[in-house]
């Protein structure tokens, strides 16, 4: 029979292990150079983990826009304050800074954002750094037409011309999507049913640009840019220029809206059009859309 071991021999066994533990040196923390300590000073002195956490909030007005993610922004927030204060990513952050300053180099830095205007700095620059990023991010935006022209210029002079399948796709996209652009922006001004009205009395198998108004690219721009439509592309998957109509002055007119590319060839064939399909391989062929439908557009014959 084994016998339980008894309260003296269970504290002797015990005694044995501190003496054994007291033996052992204790692992001490890895001492904190001057060169840590000058880095943890700026880093508190500046904001600490709330320059980070300005940014973060910047992050969050994209999640309150998302209606799918806006009722989980406690999530979000909670999972923010649980980053940012962690121990580990401040010390990360003090890391970068002792990487990239001397320790002089840091009690410099510290001594100008004790003066008056390194304080004002303090407080300011997180701002301006916000405003900056959404002018940066608006300014994107107007401009997003050009980068598209350089980038189809920059990618014909570095891979040559592009497939005619891929441009006719590319502009029958281009014309669809800024047509229903120019089709919302007519049915805010004049309501559902009279922006249809053109469309279902019209009936005629021939359509004439001529009664249509020229609007300019950058007077489209105007109106649609940013509410109905992020661009509107200047040219067409060839890189020849669109032409836009729009009736301004008289939206209810019959015929109010259009677009049109030249094709391939970039020559316009008419301003009068028959209404119908074309071959997809006829490249040459203008594309043509007015009044929410395309006139003249590449379709596969159907099969017998």
């Amino acid at each position: 029979m084994i016998r339980k071991p008894t309260f003296r021999g269970g504290a002797a066994y015990l005694w044995l292990l501190l003496a054994l533990a007291g033996s052992v040196p204790a692992q001490a923390p890895a001492p904190v150079s001057s060169h840590e300590k000058a880095a943890r000073e700026l880093f508190q002195l500046i904001g600490g983990t709330r320059v980070a956490e300005v940014g973060a909030e910047a992050m969050m007005g994209s999640v309150l826009e998302n209606s799918e993610l806006a009722p989980y922004e406690d999530v979000f927030r909670a999972w923010i304050h649980k980053v940012f204060a962690s121990n580990d990513f401040e010390s990360e952050l003090v890391r970068l800074y002792m990487n990239a300053f001397s320790e002089a180099e840091l009690r410099e830095l510290a001594a100008f954002y004790k003066t008056p205007v390194g304080r004002k700095a303090i407080a300011t620059l997180p701002e301006l750094m916000k405003q900056g990023a959404e002018l940066g991010v608006r300014r994107g935006q107007e401009r997003a037409a050009d980068l598209e022209e350089m980038l189809v210029k920059a990618k014909q002079e570095r891979e040559g011309p592009p497939g005619d399948v891929q441009a006719q796709k590319r502009t029958v996209a281009d014309i669809r999507n800024t047509g229903t652009a120019m089709f919302s922006w007519l049915t805010d001004q004049v309501g559902a049913g009279a922006a249809g009205q053109s469309q279902t009395e019209k009936g005629t198998q021939t359509v004439s640009l001529t009664q249509y108004s020229p609007i300019s690219h950058e007077e489209l721009e105007k109106l649609l840019v940013p509410e109905y439509i992020q661009a509107i592309p200047k040219t067409d998957g060839w890189g020849h220029p669109y032409e836009f109509y729009l009736n301004v002055e008289d939206p209810l007119a019959q015929q109010v809206l259009g677009i049109r590319s030249p094709g391939r060839d970039g020559e316009y064939s008419s301003t009068d059009y028959v209404v119908g399909p074309f071959t997809p391989e006829s490249f040459d062929e203008d594309i043509v859309w007015t009044d929410g439908f395309f006139l003249r557009w590449p379709q596969a014959p159907k099969k017998q």
